[in-house]
């Protein structure tokens, strides 16, 4: 019959918007997902786990976008994985970190010797047409004091840069230097 609801229709129309109604934006989950994120940013996740933060970010854009469209259980359970993720995120911090000061520590012993022997013969370096020569050895410097300090500032991605950028104006200026040198070699240079 039209018109007539049976007592479970009924109760099933009263109900329904009632427990529709009572479920709420899952604020706490929320709160703590972006304060996860918050902290492993602090602790340096940009620079030494930015794959893992990345990770954390997409789960806590889509917890926003589950939150604002009221999926309140969906938004849940992603507030939950980013915490889960902006967490792992902040504990590859110090393995990371650790293993790029590793990395820049090698390759900082390996390099200075080298600047110190480029830097050396240079300076041995006489005649016409060597001060540029001597000035691109003493560029090294200014370049290795920008790798020291990025170091022992705990910039470790930093000094790893600048390490990459020394690498090419090393060889470059050892380059030179030994083609200088070749070219003054006793038995070979003209004297006047």
């Amino acid at each position: 019959m039209i018109g007539k609801m049976s007592w479970k229709q009924g109760l099933v129309c009263v109900v329904l918007p009632f427990f529709v109604s009572c479920a709420k934006p899952p604020t706490q989950e929320m709160s703590d997902a972006e304060a996860a994120v918050t902290a492993a940013v602090q602790a340096g996740a940009e620079q030494y786990a930015k794959t893992e933060l990345a990770a954390a970010n997409d789960a806590l854009a889509d917890a926003r976008a589950k939150l604002e469209s009221k999926d309140y259980k969906g938004a849940k359970a992603a507030a939950l994985e980013t915490k889960a993720k902006a967490d792992v995120a902040q504990s590859a911090v110090e393995p990371n970190k650790a293993a790029v000061m590793t990395t820049v520590q090698e390759r900082m012993n390996g390099l200075k010797p080298e600047i110190d022997a480029v830097q050396s013969a240079a300076s041995k370096l006489k005649g016409r047409g060597v001060e540029p020569i001597k000035a691109e050895a003493a560029a090294l410097t200014d370049l290795w004091a920008g790798v020291q300090t990025a170091f022992d500032g705990g910039d470790y991605n930093g000094a790893l840069q600048k390490l990459d950028e020394l690498q090419p104006q090393l060889t470059a200026a050892r380059t030179s230097v030994d083609a200088a040198a070749k070219a003054r070699l006793p038995g070979q240079a003209k004297k006047k």
